[in-house]
């Protein structure tokens, strides 16, 4: 015997009771309303929560010896709506209708022969997602075995295939990125460019650039970086259905000794141990390319006076240098030149200190325009100043009213 629930069964037998109540069956254990009886025959209900399991029938206590089996069938389930009916993959779609089972796994949902992720169920609705890689096709339900008849539509909107390339020529606040798409998806791609952040997941919101429609390779600058800061990158493509992004590729702008930056050339990047190294960050020196007055010398000071001026580390010479201009008893022409240089924007410049003139000595070749003479340092020693060749890498002292030329920094 095999029926749904709800079911009128009829139980053919011997010695029942005519009266209802003296008469009890139970399917796999659930008692089941009774409602016709004669001496011969028993007419129930299959009960809402009956499983399949043996058919006991008791009259006034005494039970029956045989106990057929009831197949308890599920019914077929019905498919009324797909909201929404149309989508990109790992959409969540709500599939309207009846006899579905309130245990996932009972329910079997496929778009277009891929199996979905059925993620809540209750007897009318069911929820599910759209599985990767799926295509425009029918969605078929089937609950225990059983499977719907209405098998509506669900479209697929497809979002363009890419991958994002490596990052190249870094230079300073510039880099180049791009990207290759290697499928437009269903509509032609109408944008396409490589997106950028300092946070992971870059997306067209963020600092993006365009580089024409359609598929295959392209590149473009990605340019207005810090120093020293990680970006996160992507490429992206865009067609009629939405917006996709290919994986996501890392680099840090860093500075290089001898490139041109904010108004001169980078002579020496602070490393770890200098005053004022940042673990992550780019700092340092830049020195003006040219000395501040071509050929021109200049006294340290008129006099011997003492004005405070005795940084020697990397990091001491603006110090130096304001000590010196701000004293009195007359010109200082070498740190005044270097305090008063402007070269764009930038105005911060100053004399260096004894460690910050070694530095630009060490890097001499690659910031070019240097004598091979000596040169003027902010730091004093007295009633001298430190000076250094930059022909044998000498520093020594010298009186500050002697004549040597000058050579601007400032910090990055």
């Amino acid at each position: 015997m095999a029926g749904m629930v709800n079911t009128p069964v009829i139980i053919t037998g011997t010695n029942f009771s005519t009266v209802l109540g003296e008469n009890k069956v139970t399917f796999n254990g659930k008692e089941a309303v009774i409602t016709a009886a004669s001496v011969t025959q028993l007419t129930v209900t299959v009960p809402i929560d009956a499983e399949t399991g043996a058919i006991t029938v008791t009259v006034n206590g005494q039970g029956a010896a045989n106990k057929p089996v009831f197949t308890v069938e599920s019914p077929t389930p019905e498919v009324t709506k797909l909201s929404p009916a149309f989508g990109l993959t790992n959409t969540p779609v709500v599939i309207s209708g009846a006899n579905f089972s309130t245990v996932l796994s009972e329910n079997k949902v496929l778009f277009k022969g891929k199996d979905a992720v059925v993620t809540a169920a209750t007897p009318t609705q069911l929820t599910v997602t759209v599985p990767l890689l799926s295509e425009t096709g029918s969605v078929i339900v089937s609950v225990k075995g059983k499977t719907a008849l209405n098998q509506p539509v669900f479209t697929v909107l497809v979002i363009p295939v890419l991958t994002t390339s490596a990052v190249s020529d870094i230079i300073l606040t510039t880099a180049v990125g791009g990207g290759t798409i290697t499928s437009e998806g269903g509509s032609p791609v109408t944008a396409r460019g490589i997106c950028w952040s300092t946070n992971p997941s870059p997306t067209t919101l963020n600092s993006k650039t365009t580089n024409g429609s359609g598929l295959g390779a392209f590149s473009s600058s990605i340019t207005g970086l810090t120093l020293g800061i990680t970006y996160y990158v992507r490429a992206y493509a865009t067609n009629n259905f939405g917006t996709a992004y290919g994986n996501e590729v890392t680099f840090k702008s860093l500075a290089s000794v001898g490139a041109k930056y904010q108004g001169g050339i980078i002579a020496y990047i602070l490393q770890a141990g200098d005053p004022g190294y940042i673990a992550g960050e780019s700092h340092g020196l830049i020195a003006y390319q040219y000395d501040v007055v071509s050929g021109t010398t200049f006294p340290w000071a008129p006099n011997d006076a003492e004005v405070g001026a005795k940084g020697t580390a990397l990091g001491t010479g603006m110090a130096n240098t304001i000590a010196i201009v701000g004293s009195p008893g007359g010109p200082r022409l070498a740190a005044t030149v270097c305090y008063g240089l402007t070269v764009g924007i930038y105005e911060d410049w100053f004399l260096p200190s004894k460690d910050e003139l070694n530095k630009l000595y060490l890097a001499r070749d690659v910031i070019g325009e240097f004598s091979t003479n000596y040169y003027w340092t902010s730091t004093e020693a007295g009633g001298d100043a430190w000076i250094q060749s930059f022909s044998t890498g000498v520093q020594s002292t010298y009186s500050k009213k002697g004549n040597f030329l000058v050579r601007a920094v400032r910090v990055f």
